[in-house]
């Protein structure tokens, strides 16, 4: 169990946009300290699975295809079931929003569970991110660095 918030960053870094997820935590580590655990995973269901159980907070990102604008960010509370038209390009079988909803049904979806997309163009083996990816990974990262940063405010003055 993770004191911390959890945010796991998944794809494959060799499969271009895939490896958004990852990328976002290449910017963000160094700058936390112990706001939060930085895992990466390679979206393998079982093994997500693992990570979310017993963990109260958790962010889970990763490419996807929803025929929005590639670099486009969708954020989604997983208190509430995922879009089931959401396909997440997966190199690694089912996909984050399968594995989401099966966390709830085996009730070890943690109580706080945002999940981040970031719209990918380019899923080629040896490609890297495609450049409307690249500037999301930045976005992303200041935005939840803004995010943690208020988080720990809100609680601070809550403990005074």
């Amino acid at each position: 169990m993770h004191p911390s918030p959890v945010i796991i960053g998944i794809g494959n870094p060799a499969r271009g946009d895939d490896g958004a997820g990852r990328a976002v935590l290449a910017r963000l580590r160094g700058r936390l300290g112990a706001a939060a655990t930085l895992l990466e995973h390679d979206g393998e269901v079982t093994g997500l699975l693992a990570l979310l159980q017993g963990a109260p907070d958790v962010t889970l990102i990763d490419a996807c295809l929803s025929g929005a604008p590639p670099g486009t960010i969708l954020r989604l509370d997983a208190a509430r079931p995922l879009p089931g038209e959401l396909r997440t390009h997966s190199t690694h079988g089912l996909g984050l929003a399968p594995a989401v909803e099966m966390a709830r049904a085996l009730h070890t979806l943690p109580p706080r569970c945002i999940v981040y997309l970031v719209e990918g163009a380019a899923f080629e083996l040896g490609a890297s991110l495609s450049p409307p990816v690249q500037a999301a990974t930045e976005r992303l990262a200041a935005r939840m660095l803004g995010e943690l940063q208020r988080r720990r405010s809100c609680a601070g003055r809550s403990l005074q």
